[in-house]
């Protein structure tokens, strides 16, 4: 309207002209075809070809008019049937402000079952779960489960072997833990051996396929002493090649912070270790990856933290198919 009462009042239109310019303005509008409401792909229902910008309603022969985009944030939109954000924009829910990560609910009660993005979903977690949950997890498209089972106080976490027990009883789950070191406990190829002995005690070793290193910024001493101290994990790790594999849970701002640089230490990627790394974007996707470590790309990504799912609270990962 500022455009349109600078052509009026200072370009000295006549009112036929200043109409005829408003019809043909809106007539360009409503022909423009504008693409999707989001970014990624397959978030339409039912359709997998939303694929790159916003305006495409869902439906591969839908358009939109220009003047109704405008209206809206072109960079997000809360999708009316599932009732769950679609990017992290805060204020994109109708009437609300509470519309904060990738899927949370319009009513900000918390995340909506997971996204319909293509891929396989995961959990971390370090409170007990029981075989309801686990069932009520898979029921929502929960397929690998990664339980705590060192504690940063150097201790065995019991409660997470259970759960890989529990777990393991309800079936098709992809089962890990994550070994979170304890740093000023000092030798960190002791810590790998208890807690593979005591996964082995447990009778679960061998249904598991990975154990995580926790490397994230808790305690650690001086650049070359952290060095030393994973080399010495890994050290242990490898006395147990073909018993069970071995990653690092971590992300490039912790790891410049642990060791110094992003590409200072290579150690884990040199000897084979993928990394499941962490991004709270809520995007599940390999989207936002900076190489660190010697890595080029990821294993999964941790996308949201703190989730209620199935009434528990998990953290939530994301791999490709």
């Amino acid at each position: 309207w500022i455009l349109f009462e600078s052509l009026f009042f200072h370009c000295k239109m006549s009112y036929k002209q200043f109409l005829m310019t408003i019809l043909v303005f809106n007539s360009v509008l409503a022909a423009v075809t504008t693409k999707c409401l989001t970014f990624h792909h397959g978030l339409c229902s039912g359709t997998p070809d939303c694929l790159c910008s916003f305006g495409e309603k869902c439906g591969a022969s839908s358009t939109v008019n220009v003047t109704e985009i405008l209206r809206k944030n072109p960079a997000a939109t809360c999708e009316s049937q599932g009732g769950h954000c679609y990017n992290t924009v805060v204020g994109q829910c109708p009437g609300s402000s509470s519309c904060r990560t990738y899927y949370d609910r319009c009513d900000g009660s918390g995340p909506h079952p997971l996204p319909p993005i293509p891929g396989r979903y995961g959990i971390d977690m370090s409170t007990p779960l029981d075989a309801s949950n686990f069932n009520c997890l898979k029921q929502e498209n929960i397929t690998f489960m990664v339980a705590r089972v060192h504690e940063s106080t150097g201790h065995i976490d019991n409660v997470g072997i259970q759960n890989i027990k529990t777990a393991s009883t309800v079936g098709n789950y992809s089962l890990a833990g994550y070994l979170f070191p304890c740093v000023p406990c000092g030798n960190g190829g002791a810590q790998v051996d208890a807690t593979v002995a005591a996964l082995k005690a447990a009778g679960v070793l061998r249904k598991m396929d990975y154990i995580w290193f926790d490397i994230e910024p808790y305690h650690w001493g001086s650049h070359a002493s952290n060095k030393a101290f994973v080399n010495s994990m890994i050290t242990a790790a490898n006395k147990y090649k073909g018993e069970i594999k071995f990653g690092i849970y971590g992300n490039w701002n912790g790891w410049t912070s642990i060791f110094g640089s992003r590409d200072g230490y290579t150690a884990p990627a040199d000897n084979g270790y993928p990394v499941w790394w962490a991004l709270y974007d809520g995007k599940p996707s390999f989207e936002g990856f900076q190489p660190f470590g010697g890595w080029k790309q990821g294993w999964a990504k941790q996308f949201y933290g703190d989730a209620t799912q199935c009434g528990v609270d998990v953290d939530l990962s994301w791999r490709p198919l």
